[in-house]
């Protein structure tokens, strides 16, 4: 049996794993983005989801430490806001997602080949 993941190295794993997929999407062409991108947002299992879900969750967390005196109320309504805020730009990411998918099963365009230099140019300038 494996032992318990301690809550600072499920934290690291998961701050190492976002911070190498963003890598990858700096790196990604037009497809691979879409495809990243597609998966970010989706609602049901995207990344940007589970960050609304672990920010609402702090929220329901604050308030009830809040109750008992332990947090401060405004930790709370921050966190609350954020969850609203998460929510927003979820739903609005989330419109994106068909066109993103669409263009990640899209064959990759070919490369463009570099215009051909003419026989003038090839030439040059002689006198």
């Amino acid at each position: 049996m494996n032992p318990p993941v301690t809550d600072d190295a499920l934290r690291t794993a998961i701050t190492q794993h976002l911070d190498q997929l963003t890598a990858r999407l700096r790196r990604a062409d037009a497809q691979q983005a879409a495809q990243i991108l597609a998966r970010a947002v989706d609602m049901e299992r995207g990344i940007l989801s589970k960050v609304h879900d672990l920010v609402s969750a702090g929220s329901r967390a604050s308030r009830n430490h809040a109750a008992d005196g332990a947090f401060p109320a405004e930790a709370w309504l921050a966190f609350g806001r954020a969850a609203n805020t998460l929510a927003n730009l979820t739903i609005d990411l989330e419109q994106h997602q068909e066109v993103f998918e669409k263009i990640g099963k899209q064959p990759p365009a070919p490369a463009a080949t570099p215009p051909k230099a003419t026989a003038f140019v090839a030439r040059g300038r002689h006198r």
